[in-house]
């Protein structure tokens, strides 16, 4: 009996502790101010960062702001270009000391064209678990 109350109080502790980590979430909406009372969406994303990088931003400017607003200063963010595809992927991964069942990361892509200037921007949350 008493074994099945410290399984319960386990799960309980679980469901109260929260299944997901929101590391990577509250980075992002750090990097791009979206607010916390805002719903985090992958358009929600994309209208943020289009803000910041309207589409035309020369890839040298795109850098520029990237490295101002701290993506790349730490392990958790990453900003890579792939000149032979044009493309910009912007990395906001979570904090692997965090806890957490569910955890999620984002990538930004930023399409250039072919004067490296932003053509199109999208963002995609990736959910992983245990």
């Amino acid at each position: 009996m008493r074994s099945r109350f410290y399984w319960l109080l386990l799960i309980t502790f679980l469901s109260l502790a929260g299944c997901k980590d929101n590391s990577s979430d509250d980075r992002l909406r750090g990097f791009f101010s979206i607010p916390s009372n805002q719903q985090l969406t992958e358009n929600a994303v994309v209208e943020k960062v289009a803000t910041l990088l309207p589409i035309g931003t020369p890839e040298a400017l795109i850098d520029e702001k990237v490295q101002e607003i701290g993506i790349g200063k730490d392990s958790l963010s990453s900003y890579n270009l792939i000149k032979n595809r044009n493309l910009v992927a912007i990395r906001v991964e979570y904090d692997p000391n965090t806890f957490g069942v569910t955890k999620s990361q984002w990538i930004i892509t930023l399409q250039l064209d072919a004067e490296q200037r932003l053509q199109t921007v999208s963002a995609k949350r990736y959910i992983t678990g245990l």
